[in-house]
């Protein structure tokens, strides 16, 4: 996998949404837990680089 994918808000976004879903598969509390805890910091990530990259295309 491409680093720069990885520093996509876009894809980190998406990656985030299909972890919060993969928990309605399963009936288990502590992976819809750890899941969603995993997507919520890779939803903050995903914001952080989208500051970052329209601070650096301001410049």
């Amino acid at each position: 996998m491409d680093k720069s994918l990885l520093r996509s808000p876009l894809v980190i976004a998406i990656i985030a949404i299909v972890l919060a879903l993969i928990p309605f598969l399963f009936d288990n509390e502590n992976i819809l837990v750890l899941l969603r805890l995993l997507s919520f910091v890779l939803f903050f990530y995903a914001i952080h680089l989208l500051f970052v990259s329209k601070k650096i295309a301001k410049k």
